[in-house]
């Protein structure tokens, strides 16, 4: 992946793979495949920032953390940009928190 390049997805919405897990009690579940929006993008630290669309949850990950970006050609042309990242790592969701596990 071309960090520079992937700057010009500032305000996309991505769907992650793997999906989140979250974690209630003692159980865990897959969550929904939902979308998440590159907020920010810091090339000097290397870091991006997703928020979940309607959640309210915020991640902060590293270009490390990212194993390749890919278009969304399946999502409805309405004007926004979609696409799909494929991690190294694992989000999990527990709580108001979000840990990275590896995969």
């Amino acid at each position: 992946m071309k960090w520079r390049e992937f700057k010009k997805n500032i305000g996309a919405r991505m769907r992650l793979h793997p999906l989140p897990i979250i974690r209630t009690g003692d159980f865990f579940k897959n969550w929904r495949d939902i979308d998440w929006i590159i907020n920010k993008i810091d090339e000097e630290a290397k870091q991006i920032e997703l928020s979940a669309v309607g959640f309210g949850y915020t991640v902060t990950l590293g270009k490390d953390h990212i194993h390749s970006f890919m278009s969304d050609t399946q999502r409805p042309p309405d004007g926004l940009k979609y696409g799909i990242l494929k991690l190294h790592v694992r989000l999990v969701i527990d709580g108001v928190n979000i840990k990275l596990e590896s995969t």
